[in-house]
């Protein structure tokens, strides 16, 4: 039995949901796995915005503001291991708690590797769906700049636990 090529399964991709992609497709042998992972990586993962609900001090203790935090993919991709997604925070609301937001983020790594608790769950927003849910492999990472904080989590198997019912 003679295969498609790999280019026109791109194509065809186009013309399904990301959903039945990942969930139909994707199981159904090697080539379209990896078909659909790579039109995963260019056309749906860069719309990928990921928000970490926030309980800030205000100033009456008893009373805390609620914010988030709000991460969006680097672009181009970049890291050594390409079965993570590195994002990078764009903003924070309200935006005048951004410095706290950073004092607290650093307060978040459980080890020196910059591993994040498990327990924290984001709130994953991908083509109009939206899920809060937990990160696998969540990571603080270094970047270029100080001031920037940059995330990066194991993309293959989060996308699982949001198409996931």
């Amino acid at each position: 039995m003679s295969r498609l090529p790999n280019e026109l399964w791109l194509q065809i991709l186009h013309f399904c949901s990301p959903l039945d992609q990942w969930q139909n497709l994707r199981p159904l042998g090697h080539q379209l796995k990896s078909c659909v992972e790579q039109h995963f990586e260019r056309e749906i993962l860069p719309q990928i915005e990921i928000a970490m609900p926030v309980s800030l001090p205000s100033y009456d203790a008893r009373i805390y503001a609620r914010g988030k935090a709000t991460f969006q993919p680097v672009s181009p991709r970049s890291g050594r291991d390409p079965e993570r997604m590195h994002l990078v925070l764009t903003s924070t609301d309200p935006d005048y708690y951004h410095a706290h937001f950073l004092a607290r983020w650093s307060g978040m790594r459980d080890t020196v590797d910059g591993t994040l608790s498990e327990n924290v769950k984001w709130d994953v927003g991908l083509e109009g769906r939206e899920k809060r849910m937990r990160l696998r492999g969540a990571r603080a990472e270094n970047m270029m700049n100080e001031d920037e904080v940059g995330l990066s989590f194991e993309w293959k198997g989060t996308m699982t636990g949001l198409y996931r019912s």
